[in-house]
Order: structure tokens, then C-alpha cells, then sequence
């Protein structure tokens, strides 16, 4: 299927799922940056620049992709974690998509060892245990979504939150996840022009 290029506030992106994905992500109140270096073979669509910097992959899928797509990325030079996207959201049972994360801390290596999994949303409100690592004050009042490894660190790559391991608690929102899933579609569809 051939990508088609998009505009999206004052940008022009590859195709529109990538439009679709920053109207997205900017209805989150996430902020974010298009195409924002080059790695080794690999330029990644998106930085998240929250309480920890992600980088974004975006591929017309609804499944785990092809170990083709994350050996590229491993084998980047890329330092930093790393969150696949899909063609929707979410992909299934909460999940944002997939999201690498490095062992090499546990493993005792001397060379990243990186781990993907799902990519768990939900909304952390931090306790009096969390420093504030982001922009979101404690209690989150905002409801920001958020995102953590599904089998590792549970920590909220948006908020820096910790909440103990429960996914950002039961206050999980999916009818206004999907909501903003629709409007950024809405926000990027074709308009004839005048």
C-alpha cells in the first residue's frame, strides 16, 4: 500500500497514519518532534519529550512487527527506548503498541540488552513516594495518558510516575481513548481544498 504524504498543522508528513499519530499524540498533551535525528540506518518518526525521551516507529500494523523492523532499530546505535505504533489504538487489552526497554542494568552486560513488550497504557497519579520527574504535577489532575514497559519497569514514560505495578491504576479511560483516536483521524482526513 502506497504511503500518502499529509499536512497536519504547517507539516507535511509521509503518510497519514504518521499525521494521524502526531494529531494524536497532541491531543494527549504530549510533546513530541517529527523525524527528529538519524540513526545508524534508522530515522525514527517521533521523539516523546516527557518525563524520559522515546522515540517513536510508526508502521501500518496491528501486531508485533517482523523481527526485521526491530533488529533495524537495535542495531541503530539508538540508546534509548523505543515505542512501535500501529495502525490503531489500541492495538489490543490497553496496549499503545510495543516498547524496548534495556536490561543490561540487570544482566550484568556491558552492552544494551534490549527487551520488547507490550506498551501498557493507562493515567498514573504518582504518590508521596515519586519524585516529580515531568512536567505533570502529582495527582496527574489532567488526566494525562501514559504509557510503561507491560513486563518490566512500570514507571510512566510520560508522567515518571510509579504506581506499584498496576498499569496507572483502574482509572483507564478506553471510550475517551478511542475518542481521540477518532478526532485525530478527523483532524487529518482528506478536505477538498476551496
Amino acid at each position: 500500500m502506497k504511503a500518502i504524504p499529509t499536512p497536519y498543522k504547517d507539516r507535511q508528513y509521509r503518510s497519514r497514519l504518521e499525521a494521524r499519530w502526531a494529531a494524536f499524540f497532541d491531543l494527549l498533551g504530549w510533546r513530541t518532534e517529527y523525524e527528529p535525528i538519524d540513526f545508524d540506518g534508522w530515522i525514527p518518526d517521533f521523539v516523546i519529550n516527557e518525563a524520559e525521551t522515546v522515540y517513536v516507529e510508526v508502521k501500518p500494523i496491528d501486531r508485533f512487527p517482523d523481527r526485521d523492523v526491530t533488529d533495524k532499530i537495535d542495531n541503530s546505535g539508538c540508546d534509548k527506548e523505543v515505542l512501535i505504533v500501529g495502525s490503531t489504538v489500541p492495538i489490543h487489552s490497553g496496549l499503545l503498541g510495543w516498547l524496548r526497554q534495556d536490561l543490561s542494568d540487570v544482566t550484568d552486560l556491558d552492552k544494551p540488552y534490549w527487551i520488547w513488550a507490550g506498551a501498557a497504557l493507562g493515567i498514573w497519579v504518582g504518590s508521596g513516594t515519586n519524585d516529580e520527574r515531568g512536567r505533570i504535577s502529582k495527582g496527574n489532575r489532567d488526566r494525562v495518558f501514559g504509557f510503561c514497559h507491560e513486563e518490566q519497569s512500570y514507571i510512566d514514560r510520560i508522567t515518571g510516575f510509579y504506581d506499584g505495578g498496576c498499569y496507572g491504576g483502574e482509572e483507564f479511560d478506553l471510550a475517551r481513548l478511542r475518542s481521540l483516536w477518532a478526532r485525530a483521524g478527523n483532524e487529518v482526513q482528506w478536505k477538498k481544498l476551496n
